[in-house]
């Protein structure tokens, strides 16, 4: 008897933890911060869809991979262009025709636009407003002459109008209340008033230019990647004045669209490509030094070697440290790595990432 009372008070008390823990509410998820180190954009394959971040945290020294997946409990399905922040808020540019916006801190999706797009590439924002180039359509002869940028309402992320500008619109910045974009189907850099998105100007650099950086005095400079019997170059650009104040001839060197600078903005990197007879891609990193006196720079040293490999896709300088990041994509066989120099081209170490990283996004908060 006294067994059976000791049987039927452990099963009772049991009964009564497990209904207590039941109707618990459940902890709310821990959603992670991001404000201090690296995302890196792994583009992933076209035909398959599976573009990913990863975040590199420069406290630890440790990579997640997936983590807009991780975050927003779904894959990020898609080509992953580019990523820019512009205050509460980072855009993610998907290829296949979409804009997320999540939030900056945690990545929490909060917006996500899937029509209305051909081929977007880069977004910049003012205030309250938000810039996409779009290729547009492909014609009969695989041109793209009905190439846009897209604008956008930040706080209800509702359209507000499109523009015309020339030819397969890449990299996008807005600089003095101007928006400059980089057309890589001409040799054309269309400027036009942020205010009321009137074209002010075309500046004729060289063909195909691809990518923006800016250096310490708010020149503009973009890598060039040539077209068909053109040569690539790196040309700089009075934002002051809206003229050409460099045009570096890099003939030599076959600059593929990956540039980036230093943290003192006096430094400039960009990445040549050229191919094996089995295509895959031979590359080099090359460094251009900017010797300034006053506002525009004096001249422009010849490209410097850092470091030269097989298969990179893009790199990236931490403003901070000044450490560069190569994204190794692996030829898209597999998934890539990310390898990181100090700046006299000694590898620091190297680290796994999702398919085909491409771009950098460094976050000091």
């Amino acid at each position: 008897m006294k067994k059976q009372s000791r049987f039927l008070l452990i099963f009772t008390t049991a009964l009564a933890v497990f209904f207590s823990c039941d109707n618990k509410d459940p902890e709310p998820m821990q959603i992670p911060e991001f404000n201090h180190g690296v995302f890196v954009l792994n583009e992933g394959n076209f035909t398959e869809g599976d573009g990913s971040l990863s975040f590199f945290d420069l406290d630890s020294l440790k990579v997640e991979n997936n983590i807009f997946e991780k975050v927003n409990e779904r894959p990020f399905a898609g080509v992953l262009q580019s990523m820019r922040f512009h205050d509460e808020h980072a855009y993610l540019v998907d290829q296949l025709g979409r804009l997320e916006v999540v939030r900056a801190q945690d990545l929490v999706s909060t917006f996500s636009i899937s029509s209305g797009f051909d081929i977007p590439r880069y977004f910049a924002g003012f205030q309250d407003r938000g810039y996409v180039t779009d290729w547009g359509p492909y014609d009969e002869n695989f041109a793209n002459n009905e190439s846009t940028i897209k604008v956008y309402d930040l706080a209800t992320m509702m359209p507000m109008t499109a523009f015309e500008t020339a030819s397969r619109p890449e990299d996008i910045r807005i600089v003095r209340n101007k928006i400059y974009v980089a057309n890589s189907g001409t040799n054309i850099v269309s400027v036009y008033d942020v205010m009321d998105n009137s074209l002010i100007d075309e500046l004729e650099v060289s063909m195909g230019p691809a990518r923006f950086i800016l250096d310490k005095n708010e020149n503009l400079w973009v890598i060039c990647t040539g077209a068909y019997i053109t040569t690539g170059a790196l040309n700089g650009i009075s934002t002051e004045s809206d003229s050409l104040i460099f045009d570096l001839d890099l003939a030599d060197y076959s600059p593929g669209g990956p540039v980036a600078v230093n943290g003192g903005g006096d430094i400039i990197y960009f990445m040549s490509e050229t191919y094996n007879p089995d295509f895959s891609t031979v590359n080099t990193v090359y460094r251009v030094e900017l010797i300034f006196n006053g506002f525009e720079p004096l001249r422009v040293e010849l490209p410097e070697e850092v470091v030269s490999g097989s298969n990179w896709y893009g790199i990236g300088i931490d403003p901070q440290s000044d450490v560069l990041y190569i994204a190794d994509a692996a030829g898209f066989q597999s998934n890539g790595s990310v390898l990181r120099y100090d700046p006299a081209g000694n590898l620091i170490d190297q680290f796994d990432v999702g398919r085909g990283p491409r771009d950098f996004v460094f976050r000091n908060e």
